[in-house]
């Protein structure tokens, strides 16, 4: 796919759980943005698939951005990032 890491915010959610895990089985180098505080278990099994994290708050996404710089980015509309 790409050697450019994808960035994905709320991956430690279902949804974002299931893209991640899509993303790396089609090749994909992911980047994972995840709040402070994000469960540890959910966090270690994205690191388990190869999942790169990134921890930043959601409501600037142009930190977000600056924090995870990507050359793509998915944000599940349940991930609540800021618009």
């Amino acid at each position: 796919m790409t050697t450019q890491p994808i960035l994905l915010a709320g991956g430690t959610g279902d949804l974002g759980g299931r893209i991640a895990r899509a993303l790396v089985d089609r090749g994909a180098a992911v980047r994972a943005l995840v709040r402070p505080g994000a469960a540890a278990d959910k966090v270690a099994h994205l690191r388990g698939l190869g999942v790169e994290i990134a921890e930043a708050e959601y409501d600037d996404p142009r930190r977000c951005a600056g924090r995870a710089p990507a050359r793509h980015a998915w944000c599940p509309r349940s991930a609540g990032c800021a618009r």
